[in-house]
């Protein structure tokens, strides 16, 4: 049996050799090794039992002092022998067994022995980590060697006193603090510190802990890092709620942590106050370490660093023509260079905790976007009047771009770079703005960027329909339902839909006046991402949209009628994008709200488009199976970022269990 362990250790390390490897390859030689350590605990280890049988132990382990069962030190298959065998049931029974240096009266002659033989008994002990018995002469000249050298012998066992007299020491190892270090009786050696605190601050760990950083991070320090930074807000805020990124800043903690100080006495506080002052009175000479050169030297390094972070996330709008080792702190007046229309400006630098002071050129910066005060002026154009712009007193204290109160709705103006998520925007912020408008009675709709770009016309369309301003309304009984072609409905939906056309659809429906298309319905079977694709009879809704400008009066209902009746679905599935719609079409089409999603992210590559991440799933982006990186991961060493939405409202319908297939549904 310990022939074949040993060939199968040549092959495959011990902890790799569990009892289901050998069930699947050598069935009779793990029944072997059961049966020769059935001595162990059913729960231990195959590492444990492979220990045993190739070292010949056959029972279980006894305290060497008082030979009562213990459990023996096992860390793993290398677990050197001699700490196996000598592992005690008590740290009592340890010292008892090597013993104390014993104090004998000094009016009785004592016997002494050969100071060489001493010297190897005791490299013995240490070296070879055995424990020798020691005759009453033997210690006596023991105990006089290490007095010899000027060593108290204060709670020194024999094992340290063995340590001292083979290492040849003249005193014990002193900590860089300069307190005496402990000696370890387990390991036979003295530990390198006094304490954790030694430990952890001194040189060789803190390069160690900069290296491993380094390696994992790419910092000198874990939280320099923003993944980790970020992944500590977003942790704070699923436990705490949104907003809140640290314990420290509930109410319950912050009352706690007060009621501790209210609760201490004045003499204690007087205490406290006088150790602060003494601290930093001998650390650097004056009562407060700000008065000091260094203090001001930290303070200003600390500022610039920040400076220097914060002016990275509008490195595209603006450039300092001071060099940084002229930085002399915030508060003052600085020089710098629009990239924009290329006018030099002063500006005074005022560092906030977020983002930095954005420094505006006079020429061409508004303290409003572009396309907010664009949107703006739409609104007016249309007759819309009495618009509150960036108001904080609704949802306090988060603001909201413009609020129109007579229609019960709010507008926000969502910029690709500042709501982005390297800019700090979390992945709730705007579901969470959306469910506090909600509570306060507004309908509140995000306007990205980019759609006030790139597809502007829908996006007023969009505007006006809410509003209900400026919308040519025609009646769905004078219209026609016809299906269409693929073509058509393409060219429609890119025309007249926010989110273009889709490919995956198979049923196109259109609504006709005087032979002009209005409306299009398209439907498909279930796609993958519903994660219904085999449900029967089943279908998703997944395009509607109207010639902008143009509302067709029960089109949508009547459309959805044309389709029950020709396709019989049992149930049909759509969804409700937040950042537009409250789901009101639905509801009228006899839709039931099952749930919501949680925000899907977007990614951008220069701030001008979003694209939906279903192009970019990892499988897709890994040709490396070594490749551990994910999806995010790899999007942002491409040099892309994110944006997230409000996520999307989950609507179904299902045909009613009492109603027969062949009923027709009136149009």
């Amino acid at each position: 049996m310990k022939t074949k362990i040993a060939k199968l250790l040549e092959i495959k390390k011990p902890r790799y050799i569990t009892k289901e490897y050998l069930h699947d390859t050598d069935e009779e030689l793990l029944k072997s090794i059961m049966e020769a350590t059935s001595f162990l605990d059913p729960s231990e280890t195959m590492s444990h039992r492979l220990f045993c049988v190739m070292h010949d132990i056959h029972e279980s382990h006894k305290c060497p002092n008082c030979r009562t069962e213990t459990k023996a030190l096992f860390r793993s298959y290398e677990t050197p022998i001699e700490d196996y065998r000598y592992s005690f049931c008590s740290v009592a029974c340890m010292r008892t067994y090597y013993g104390r240096i014993i104090e004998i009266p000094i009016d009785i002659e004592l016997p002494y022995a050969d100071e060489g033989s001493i010297v190897e008994k005791a490299r013995a002990c240490i070296d070879g980590r055995i424990m020798l018995k020691m005759t009453i002469a033997e210690l006596n000249t023991l105990k006089q060697m290490v007095e010899s050298r000027g060593i108290s012998r204060n709670g020194m066992s024999r094992v340290e006193a063995c340590h001292i007299i083979a290492r040849d020491l003249r005193e014990k190892p002193k900590c860089r603090c300069g307190q005496i270090i402990k000696y370890d009786e387990q390991d036979r050696d003295y530990r390198k510190y006094c304490s954790a605190k030694c430990n952890m601050t001194s040189a060789i760990t803190t390069e160690k802990r900069i290296t491993t950083c380094n390696e994992k991070y790419g910092v000198d320090h874990i939280m320099q890092s923003e993944d980790v930074k970020n992944k500590m807000r977003n942790n704070a805020e699923e436990r705490y709620g949104y907003g809140i990124t640290s314990a420290s800043q509930l109410e319950s903690v912050k009352e706690k942590v007060r009621q501790t100080w209210r609760e201490k006495s004045r003499e204690e506080m007087d205490a406290l106050r006088q150790k602060r002052d003494k601290t930093i009175m001998e650390k650097y000479g004056v009562s407060n370490s700000f008065n000091t050169t260094a203090g001001e030297k930290s303070r200003l390094l600390v500022s610039k660093a920040r400076v220097v972070k914060s002016m990275e996330k509008f490195e595209h709008l603006v450039r300092p023509l001071f060099d940084m080792n002229d930085w002399d702190g915030i508060g003052k007046s600085y020089r710098w260079l629009c990239l924009k229309c290329n006018q030099e400006f002063d500006h005074v630098y005022r560092h906030t905790r977020k983002n930095g002071s954005l420094p505006h050129c006079p020429l061409c910066s508004s303290v409003v976007s572009s396309g907010h005060r664009e949107i703006h002026e739409f609104l007016t154009h249309i007759g819309v009047n009495n618009i509150l712009m960036n108001d904080r007193t609704i949802i306090q204290p988060l603001e909201l771009d413009m609020v129109i109160p007579s229609h019960n709705l709010a507008i926000e103006f969502d910029g690709l770079y500042w709501h982005s998520y390297k800019n700090g925007t979390r992945p709730i912020a705007h579901k969470y703005k959306t469910e506090l408008c909600n509570k306060a009675g507004l309908h509140l709709v995000h306007v990205f960027e980019d759609e006030w770009n790139l597809k502007r016309n829908i996006v007023k369309s969009r505007l006006r329909n809410i509003l209900a301003k400026g919308i040519c309304n025609i009646g769905a009984r004078k219209c026609e339902i016809r299906s269409i072609s693929a073509a058509l409905k393409n060219k429609f939906l890119k025309k007249y839909h926010i989110q273009g056309e889709c490919r995956s659809t198979s049923i196109f429906l259109g609504l006709f006046y005087k032979s002009r298309l209005l409306s299009v319905m398209t439907f498909g079977k279930m796609r993958h991402i519903t994660g219904r694709r085999n449900v029967k009879d089943s279908y998703e809704l997944i395009r509607f949209a109207s010639m902008n400008n143009v509302n067709v009066s029960g089109g949508a209902d009547r459309m959805f009628k044309h389709f029950l009746n020709n396709f019989n679905p049992n149930m049909v599935l759509s969804y409700a994008d937040r950042r537009w719609s409250e789901g009101n079409l639905y509801k009228k089409l006899g839709f039931v709200l099952k749930n919501a999603s949680a925000p899907c992210q977007w990614y951008m590559k220069d701030y001008t488009k979003r694209m939906h991440r279903s192009g970019f799933m990892r499988h897709t982006l890994v040709s490396d199976p070594e490749d551990k990186r994910s999806e995010w991961e790899i999007m942002k060493s491409r040099g892309f970022d994110k944006i997230y939405d409000c996520g999307t409202l989950v609507f179904e319908w299902h045909r009613p269990k009492t109603e027969q297939t062949e009923i027709e549904y009136s149009i």
